[in-house]
């Protein structure tokens, strides 16, 4: 939480629309982390303009099934997509940020 908190800052000083969560070292589920996310988190930053949201999954069922429950459930309030490989999930967000400027 105290790392998402601190994403919000950089999303308000930046007016960034697009941000890559790299969840590749992170251990098991953090399907707990949801509830805030979704209540907390998400309606923070789309304030702050969040508009295209990357997010590389963890390796693993846990991490895997966390990053898809939190799909469902924020995923329509802004463009998400899940990627397994980091390489992707930039080469995504680089072809929006092309259409946007």
């Amino acid at each position: 939480m105290q790392g998402c908190v601190g994403v919000l800052e950089v999303l308000r000083q930046t007016k960034c629309p697009h941000m890559l969560n790299d969840n590749r070292a992170v251990v098991g589920s953090w399907n707990q982390a949801n509830d805030w996310i979704a209540q907390e988190w998400m309606p923070q930053a789309l304030a702050a303009g969040l508009t295209r949201f990357a997010h590389v999954v963890a390796p693993g069922i846990f991490g895997q099934s966390s990053a898809e429950e939190m799909h469902q459930r924020v995923g329509k309030q802004f463009e998400m997509r899940l990627f397994q490989d980091i390489h992707q999930a930039r080469q995504w967000l680089q072809e929006a940020a092309t259409f946007t400027v």
